[in-house]
């Protein structure tokens, strides 16, 4: 049985085809509860519901932007029904990789947090205060 929420999330859901509709309904109510676990797992570890996801996710008829839409759909609608909204964004990143000697992260030479070490910065501009 297809949770509600499920039902309420994909509203806007058109694959192309009924079935695959029902398929992505169906991984969304086996996964949500468990996301960490492995699609069998997840689906009940029997070969022909581990199979039929597996044909899910390698259909060529099928994107991310498929799926993601009627999320993105239902968030918009969310919104809608509120006067003001925050949507709060973290941009920041941690870098636990280390080069180099101890001696040189010991010292900052090398250290991840260095910025002229890390060509991958990632930076937000916060908005004037009034």
């Amino acid at each position: 049985m297809i949770p509600e929420w499920v039902i309420e999330e994909l509203q806007t859901l058109d694959l192309g085809d009924s079935r695959c509709d029902q398929r992505l309904m169906t991984v969304l109510a086996d996964l949500a509860p468990q996301p960490t676990v492995s699609l069998p797992a997840a689906v009940g570890g029997g070969r022909a519901e581990t199979e039929a996801v597996y044909r899910f996710f390698e259909n060529d008829h099928i994107d991310f932007a498929d799926i993601l839409t009627p999320h993105c759909d239902a968030t918009l609608e969310r919104i809608r029904e509120h006067k003001v909204v925050v949507i709060a964004q973290d941009t920041s990143e941690i870098d636990l990789t280390r080069t180099g000697s101890c001696e040189a992260v010991r010292t900052a030479r090398c250290c991840p947090m260095n910025l002229s070490q890390r060509p991958r910065l990632t930076t937000t501009t916060r908005p004037k205060s009034a």
